[in-house]
């Protein structure tokens, strides 16, 4: 039984017909995609921390985010241009239906989630 102040999961999942590739998400053609589909306001500095900690240990991989709200970007490019000297390896994506979302997040190599307010249904989602 889901936990009551949640709405259950969808019985059935209602992702896009045929196959997307990576380069129709805006996602890496190679490399391993760590992919947040939660709001910013949700990731504090400590877990954007550990982010870029993980993405000095995958020199391959990219981190994809939701782009809102809008004006955490540049703190957050500023933050991974400090720690890795750059910031190419952050992507912003913009939301889309609920289809084509969850076709995009099964393209993801591991959905990361925050600490303090987790990501609920997007979670049971993907």
């Amino acid at each position: 039984r889901p936990f009551p102040s949640h709405p259950p999961p969808p019985t059935e999942r209602d992702l896009s017909s045929g196959s997307l590739a990576r380069e129709q998400v805006d996602f890496p053609r190679k490399g391993p995609v760590l992919v947040n589909l939660n709001n910013l306001y949700k990731v504090s500095p400590q877990v954007f921390a550990l982010w870029v900690r993980v993405l000095r240990r995958l020199s391959q991989a990219t981190l994809t985010v939701l782009a809102l709200p809008e004006d955490a970007r540049p703190y957050l490019q500023q933050s991974l241009s400090s720690a890795l000297g750059g910031h190419s390896r952050l992507r912003f994506i913009e939301y889309l239906p609920r289809k084509d979302h969850l076709a995009r997040a099964a393209l993801a190599t591991v959905f990361l989630d925050t600490l303090l307010v987790n990501a609920h249904t997007t979670a049971m989602d993907v």
